[in-house]
C-alpha cells in the first residue's frame, strides 16, 4: 500500500500499467466472448509519476 502511495497509483493507475499484457490477452479471447474497450485518452489530463515505473 505505501508503495501505491508514493508512486500515486489508484486501482486504475495499477491496472493501467498492464495495458499492453490486458490487449494482447484480449487479441486471443474468442470472439464471441466479451472485450474490454480501449483506455480512452485525454490531452488536456496527463497522469504523471513520481518516478518511472519499470
Amino acid at each position: 500500500m505505501r508503495w501505491r502511495l508514493m508512486e500515486g497509483l489508484d486501482d486504475i493507475g495499477l491496472t493501467l500499467q498492464n495495458e499492453a499484457d490486458i490487449t494482447a490477452f484480449e487479441a486471443t479471447r474468442d470472439a464471441w466472448r466479451p472485450k474490454t474497450l480501449p483506455a480512452k485518452t485525454d490531452e488536456k489530463f496527463v497522469v504523471e509519476v513520481a518516478r518511472p515505473v519499470e
